[in-house]
């Protein structure tokens, strides 16, 4: 995974100033390209010259170190390997608009080769992906059997530290939200072998309410948001459960 990272932190950084101006934090290292292509011949600058790009070249180096080491002291390696898979996703589309705007044969030639590098990355880390999901197990949530009828806060639902993890997994950024404006629920049901869980945000359960659901049988936990009436599901198979979809409508 580390050398997966490594090659992720240094693709393209001087292929295209586009890329980098996508990302205000790049500025150095579009600096240090722009220099680069400016200079014919390193040998042949004045000192004073040289020193400039040589300080450019630590400060851009100095920054891809730091993007790196926030990747590699990632905690979660499938939530760290989700992260790069979405930048070279954002690397590829930008990657296509370069090909096809471009006149110049020669540097179509180099957005080409560029493009093919970041397909092989996604292809890597998508086998990193299916390793890391092969490799841990996860954890059971059998206990859930024994909530129904209970409510949620009753039973300190989301205190339950194999509970929260997994639901944690599921919803990224969005875990917060939804623990946070769990208000108004209703007793857990459990229908035809699935866990249901509903709650809704305070004084607006009109817009804003949750579903979590998890099958037993399946060992899969799967959980909707609804946010302003805009609702998102989110599940461990890709499989919906028949009370969220009802839910969702």
């Amino acid at each position: 995974m580390r050398r997966i990272l490594a090659s992720v932190s240094i693709l393209l950084a001087c292929l295209a100033p586009a890329l980098a101006q996508e990302n205000p934090r790049q500025d150095s290292i579009r600096a240090v390209c722009e220099a680069k292509k400016r200079i014919e011949n390193y040998h042949q600058l004045p000192p004073g010259d040289k020193e400039k790009l040589k300080t450019l070249i630590e400060k851009a180096n100095s920054q891809k170190k730091q993007e790196l080491d926030s990747l590699v002291m990632c905690e979660d390696d499938t939530v760290c390997l989700k992260e790069i898979r979405t930048s070279l996703y954002r690397q590829y589309e930008t990657l296509k608009r370069k090909i096809y705007l471009e006149k110049d044969e020669n540097r179509k030639k180099q957005w080409q080769n560029a493009l093919q590098n970041v397909i092989e990355q996604i292809i890597q880390v998508r086998l990193q992906l299916d390793s890391v999901k092969e490799t841990v197990p996860r954890e059971n949530l059998d206990f859930l059997k024994k909530l129904e009828e209970k409510y949620p806060y009753e039973v300190k639902m989301f205190e339950n530290v194999a509970f929260s993890r997994r639901l944690k997994k599921l919803l990224g950024g969005r875990y917060g939200f939804l623990v946070k404006n769990f208000d108004v629920q209703t007793p857990i049901e459990i229908i035809d072998g699935i866990f249901i869980a509903f709650a809704c945000r305070a004084h607006d359960c009109g817009t804003t309410d949750f579903m979590i659901a998890y099958d037993f049988a399946r060992d899969a936990l799967s959980a909707g948001v609804r946010e302003n009436e805009q609702a998102k599901v989110y599940s461990e198979n890709g499989e919906i459960p028949a009370k969220i979809a009802e839910w969702i409508h």
